[in-house]
């Protein structure tokens, strides 16, 4: 028989990460009005958790997809501790090269 250890994961763990995770279904779904509003309201209620980063640079992507460049730029640029800078850093230079084109 297998050990559970019941003290590393809490019900408001679980719940944390059960909003993060509808948000990550809607994102890949492609819904992402509704993916944004479900990362809005998430940040708002887990404003310094593991998955905070991950989503605010998730509502960056849906910003992209949205085709609101700016707000995906200010957005990604706000994201204060990603677990892959380069990958950030790649991502905004991206945007800004696209968002300057479309200003032509």
């Amino acid at each position: 028989v297998g050990h559970i250890d019941h003290g590393k994961t809490t019900l408001q763990d679980f719940i944390r990460q059960s909003h993060y995770k509808i948000g990550q279904m809607l994102l890949l779904q492609q819904k992402y009005k509704e993916a944004l509003e479900q990362y809005q309201k998430f940040v708002k209620e887990y404003p310094d958790t593991r998955e905070t980063q991950d989503a605010w640079f998730d509502m960056g992507i849906c910003y992209e997809q949205l085709g609101e460049l700016k707000k995906a730029i200010a957005t990604l640029k706000g994201v204060k501790k990603y677990p892959r800078p380069e990958i950030l850093q790649q991502r905004i230079q991206k945007l800004e090269a696209r968002y300057r084109l479309r200003k032509r």
